[in-house]
């Protein structure tokens, strides 16, 4: 871009420095949105923890320097304090541990409504139900007809009818 504008002292024009111009925000655009939306999709998105924890505790470490804590040691390892009695004590809390995350969840059921493509699920929530006399946690979506899934295309006959 900068090599434009310094060609244009030369050529004298309005051409080169509104494509330099466009070229940045294009530039910008791809560099800025489409490869780190590419590579979270395709790289991080199906391995996130292990791809994200060393910036994770990276992050965790700085902001602990920072706020001066970081000389404080933290025993707690939760890996390690849980014992076959606790969790024998604590069964309501341990039954109601959610084992899905809502993201992996919605990519599920639209894989199952595959077949019939105009269904879709926007978001899934998080809900607590009485189930058998026991508060449950449930995830679940609604699925909608999406417009554009619809045979034939939208139009307004899809829409209205």
């Amino acid at each position: 871009c900068a090599a434009l504008f310094l060609v244009n002292i030369r050529f004298r024009g309005w051409i080169l420095p509104v494509l330099g111009i466009g070229l940045l925000a294009l530039t910008s655009i791809v560099v800025g949105a489409i490869v780190p939306g590419t590579v979270q999709k395709f790289q991080v998105a199906h391995q996130e923890l292990q791809k994200e924890t060393p910036y994770i505790a990276r992050n965790i470490a700085a902001t602990r320097f920072a706020f001066g804590i970081d000389l404080i040691p933290s025993p707690v390892n939760p890996a390690n304090d849980v014992t076959a009695s606790q969790i024998d004590a604590n069964d309501a809390t341990v039954t109601n541990i959610r084992l899905w995350r809502p993201s992996v969840l919605q990519e599920t059921y639209q894989a199952l409504q595959r077949i019939q493509q105009y269904y879709e699920f926007k978001d899934v929530d998080v809900d607590r139900y009485n189930i058998d006399g026991q508060e449950r946690v449930v995830m679940l979506s609604a699925r909608e007809v999406s417009q554009n899934g619809i045979p034939g295309g939208p139009g307004w006959q899809q829409a209205h009818l």
